[in-house]
């Protein structure tokens, strides 16, 4: 091969690799727009949920204190967002902002507890209580609710195209012939309490919440395991949470809807409450299966279910609030109660405001018809992606009408907001309660 020979091939040769250097780089700039700045890939003809940064998903009073920060990269799953929060009480994850903002508020207590735990009057009352049978003290459970750490919130599985509460009740049905304390020690396992008959257990463990400001029932297991811990030793050493525990917190209950709910969850016997509770949704119309199904849906902590009966109840004049009960009975965790739960006091916050409810729809989501004939979605979620449930529940026949909306407490990604839209569906972002 001669010299200019050679010359041509490395011309070729270099022809050829700035050909595929361009092919590289057009195709690198095609994959970037595809995944964008958040890594928003697309899977199919869906996106992928990006991870957000923690300074996008919630307010600065959430991801630092004194006690506690947040990791910086917070997942989501399409619907919803999960944070890991990292605290001198321990290593937390709540699925949403609002769950975020109950956990963080959780620390100090359980901090105070802690200190409170060396002092002379705890060590004198915990050796009181020592000396005394411990008759019920092996039925405190050390997780209530099945809410340990790094279990998936699943409330994808209450969006979609098909399914409803009645064909798939949970577990346990009520029998009106149950006494109450018989509901009420079925309800103890649940909510990760001592059985009734430990008279007066379950009034310390009451006070010592309210004293505390956070949920008697809550599902944050250390905390729980904390207040049980004292409220035994304040009942069986014989002495009050007032002596054991001297300060006073301001009140942060989750999802209580109002101060009269907040209220009741916090003075009233689990038994009475449980009762008080199916009496209300009985008065609505809703079967006797239905309340026993939400009675032993293991999502449900007594105060959350307090929450949506009151939700319900306010929801006056509305038809079909027994199918919000039977979607109810088949949650199996924490952040589906949390959004059911959230979802109606939503919808009774806007009832009471003039946009009436006439009809709640049977099936998942809740689902509300006004009497406008609008449909609307209340969907307490955080960051909707374009996934196979959202595309689900916009393409639904059963809630198809001339307007329909979707009401999100956090905000869509571009191409999600779009797809509804153009099946025709109004997206209103940040909506409170």
């Amino acid at each position: 091969m001669g010299t200019s020979d050679r010359r041509s091939e490395l011309r070729r040769c270099r022809l050829k690799r700035t050909r595929r250097v361009g092919l590289l780089i057009r195709g690198s700039a095609l994959l970037l727009a595809l995944v964008g700045a958040r890594g928003t890939a697309l899977a199919g003809d869906f996106e992928v949920p990006p991870v957000l940064e923690a300074s996008e998903a919630a307010p600065a009073k959430l991801l630092k204190g004194e006690h506690f920060r947040v990791q910086d990269s917070v997942p989501t799953d399409g619907l919803t967002t999960r944070f890991t929060i990292v605290s001198d009480a321990g290593l937390f994850e709540a699925s949403g902002v609002e769950t975020l903002a109950l956990r963080v508020s959780e620390i100090g207590p359980i901090l105070e507890l802690q200190s409170q735990r060396r002092t002379s009057v705890f060590a004198s009352a915990a050796a009181s209580a020592a000396a005394r049978p411990v008759q019920a003290a092996s039925q405190i459970v050390a997780d209530p609710a099945g809410t340990a750490r790094g279990v998936p919130s699943g409330v994808g599985r209450l969006f979609g195209r098909v399914g409803s509460g009645a064909s798939n009740l949970a577990g346990t049905v009520a029998d009106s012939r149950t006494s109450r304390e018989e509901r009420a020690a079925a309800a103890a396992g649940k909510t990760g309490r001592i059985t009734a008959n430990a008279l007066g257990y379950d009034q310390e463990l009451r006070q010592l919440a309210k004293r505390l400001g956070v949920d008697p029932y809550t599902t944050n297991v250390r905390l729980a395991q904390e207040m049980h811990d004292y409220a035994w030793v304040a009942f069986s050493g014989r002495v009050g949470v007032n002596t054991l525990v001297s300060v006073f917190v301001p009140v942060s209950l989750a999802v209580s809807g109002t101060r009269m709910a907040r209220d009741l969850v916090y003075d009233t016997p689990s038994g009475d409450l449980i009762v008080r509770n199916a009496g209300k949704l009985q008065s609505m119309g809703v079967s006797d299966e239905a309340i026993g199904a939400l009675q032993a849906a293991p999502g449900f902590t007594l105060s959350i279910e307090t929450g949506l009966v009151e939700g319900l109840d306010r929801l006056e004049g509305a038809s079909g609030r027994e199918h919000v009960v039977e979607l109810a009975g088949t949650v199996e965790t924490y952040d589906q109660a949390l959004l059911v739960t959230r979802a109606v006091l939503m919808l009774a916050g806007r009832h009471e405001r003039g946009e009436r409810v006439a009809a709640l729809v049977p099936g998942r989501p809740v689902v509300a018809r006004l009497e406008d004939g609008t449909h609307v979605v209340p969907a307490p979620v955080d960051y909707v992606s374009w996934v196979e449930q959202v595309e689900g529940l916009a393409t639904r026949e059963d809630v198809q009408a001339k307007r329909h909306e979707v009401l999100l407490t956090g905000s869509a990604s571009p191409r999600a907001k779009r797809e509804l839209e153009t099946r025709g569906w109004t997206v209103r972002e940040r909506v409170g309660d």
